[in-house]
């Protein structure tokens, strides 16, 4: 896809993609329903075959692979307490919620288990109770010039 692509690029164009990499989310002193719930989207997407860990080495090596120079890459995250991070962590319950009907398809998890409605508050008071920080997914940006 990658070759195809730059045939449109006038010589000194920019090939630049954007991607989510799972591989970093964690929380510190453990926070289990937010280590639960991250686990529950990368194992459906894993499931579905659209895996959302190791972006960083998979996107390197395709532009390699399609002939560009190696990329120029940046990452960005979500680090954060239940004050500092709870966009974040309401973004999660939100993706679990969405992602719900995959969940159960996949056996992934049941209803019961991610309890939808108190899902993100929950999400933030534990990581408050904690006392603890949280690790979002990365924003991996690679970028060449043709």
């Amino acid at each position: 896809m990658l070759r195809k692509l730059t045939k449109h690029l006038r010589p000194g164009g920019v090939v630049l993609f954007h991607e989510l990499d799972w591989s970093f989310v964690r929380s510190e002193p453990a926070v289990p329903t937010y280590d639960r719930c991250c686990r529950w989207i990368i194992d459906t997407f894993d499931r579905s075959n659209a895996s959302l860990t190791n972006t960083v080495a998979r996107l390197h090596r395709a532009f390699l692979v399609s002939g560009l120079p190696p990329p120029t890459m940046h990452m960005r995250t979500v680090i954060g307490d239940a004050v500092s991070a709870e966009a974040w962590l309401r973004a999660v319950a939100d993706i679990v919620i969405t992602l719900q009907p995959a969940i159960e398809q996949h056996g992934v998890a049941t209803s019961a288990d991610l309890g939808p409605d108190t899902i993100a508050d929950r999400l933030v008071q534990e990581v408050a109770s904690s006392g603890g920080i949280v690790v979002g997914r990365a924003e991996i940006g690679a970028w060449s010039r043709v």
